[in-house]
């Protein structure tokens, strides 16, 4: 179990140093969000959770805010450049 946990984490603080790298510390911490949503959907894929209707609200909430966060930040740069 130990060995799970470290090597677990190991790899995804790296995947996490690597998407900062790549894409940049504020999409990286947006997409973050999406966690829950993936682990919701892998967990009702290999039956280890059933998966619930009263889920689909709020993942369309974090979708929507994703979407929103992403126009905000496109929209502000392009406004700062324009200056």
């Amino acid at each position: 179990m130990l060995y799970l946990s470290f090597f677990s984490t190991l790899l995804t603080f790296f995947l996490l140093q690597y998407g900062v790298v790549k894409i940049g510390a504020t999409k990286v911490s947006a997409y973050g969000f999406l966690t829950p949503i993936i682990v919701v959907i892998i967990g009702a894929l290999i039956k280890i959770e059933t998966f619930e209707f009263a889920y689909i609200p709020g993942m369309i909430l974090v979708l929507l805010a994703l979407f929103f966060i992403q126009k905000q930040r496109g929209n502000s740069s392009i406004e700062s450049k324009g200056s």
